[in-house]
C-alpha cells in the first residue's frame, strides 16, 4: 500500500504523498527511492509476490571482500602495516559471526 501510494504521487509529481490510513501528509522528495530487500532462503520468508515483482528491478548481491575493505580502510587511515593487521581484522570479524 504504501509503494502504491509514493509512486502514485511520484507519478503526478506531487509534492507530498498521503499513506492509507493517515491524515498527515509526507513530504515527497523528488529524487527518494525505496527498495525492498528479501533474503527468501530463510525459514519462514516467502518470495515477492509476482504482481509487486513486475514493479521492480532485480539487483544481484554478493559478500564484500571484507580483506579489501579492511585493507583500504587501514591504509586510508595511515597506517603503514595494514597489510597484517587487516588479515588479522578479516579473522576476527569471520570469528565473530561464528
Amino acid at each position: 500500500m504504501q509503494v502504491q501510494a509514493i509512486t502514485k504521487a511520484k507519478a503526478n509529481k506531487d509534492k507530498y504523498c498521503y499513506f492509507p490510513g493517515e491524515n498527515y501528509p509526507i513530504l515527497l522528495i523528488p529524487t527518494m527511492a525505496y527498495f525492498i530487500t528479501m533474503n527468501p532462503g530463510y525459514a519462514g520468508r516467502q518470495n515477492l509476490p509476482e504482481n509487486l515483482k513486475v514493479l521492480f528491478r532485480s539487483v544481484a548481491m554478493m559478500v564484500p571482500n571484507r580483506l579489501f575493505i579492511i585493507r583500504t580502510f587501514l591504509a586510508s587511515c595511515g597506517y603503514d602495516n595494514y597489510d597484517d593487521l587487516s588479515k588479522k581484522f578479516t579473522v576476527l570479524y569471520a570469528l565473530c559471526e561464528e
